[in-house]
């Protein structure tokens, strides 16, 4: 896919810790014009402030604009699921090749 289009967007951004905003930021909209920026963070940062806004640019890929985010990290109990995610996701594997039908593996989930 190739990017077709770009224009200026608003991102409204706030904070994780609306107290003493010592959180990590993130973006809570992504506005076409300033002004709607500016309304929809009216009051909705640390401590019942203004939201801090900036201007960025988005893209368009086929249909979808797509404008820049934060990715969230992965935490250590988010990890731990993953895990456990995973090695039952392969021991169903293995069950399936072995012949188990799907009732008998969802045995295994009770």
């Amino acid at each position: 896919m190739q990017i077709k289009e770009t224009k200026n967007v608003w991102m409204v951004l706030g904070n994780t810790d609306l107290t003493e905003g010592r959180g990590r930021s993130l973006v809570l909209h992504v506005c076409e014009t300033k002004e709607t920026a500016i309304r929809l963070g009216k009051g909705r940062y640390v401590m019942g402030s203004d939201c801090p806004i900036e201007q960025t640019t988005a893209v368009r890929v086929g249909y979808r604009w797509l404008a820049p985010v934060e990715i969230e990290p992965e935490s250590s109990a988010d990890k731990d699921l993953r895990i456990k995610r995973e090695q039952r996701e392969l021991l169903m594997k293995k069950m399936r090749e072995q012949g188990f039908s799907e009732e008998e593996i969802a045995i295994l989930g009770k």
